[in-house]
C-alpha cells in the first residue's frame, strides 16, 4: 500500500534535505582535510627505489610445442 500524494511529496523533501544536509557534511571533512594536507606541504615524500640496476619483467611464456 502506499502512501496518499501529500506525504509522498513531504517525505521526499525530507530525504532530499537529510541528503544533501549528509553530503554537506562529507564535503566539509574532505574539503578539511585536504586543505591540511596542502598546507603540511603533501606530508611525506613518495618512496623513490635506489637508483641503479633495473630489472624488466618478462612476457607470458610462449609454447613451442605447436
Amino acid at each position: 500500500m502506499s502512501l496518499p500524494a501529500p506525504l509522498r511529496r513531504t517525505a521526499r523533501r525530507l530525504e532530499r534535505v537529510l541528503l544533501g544536509a549528509a553530503m554537506s557534511v562529507a564535503a566539509f571533512v574532505i574539503e578539511r582535510r585536504l586543505l591540511k594536507v596542502i598546507r603540511d606541504g603533501g606530508g611525506k615524500k613518495p618512496a623513490l627505489p635506489p637508483a641503479g640496476r633495473v630489472t624488466l619483467a618478462h612476457g607470458p611464456a610462449q609454447d613451442d610445442a605447436s
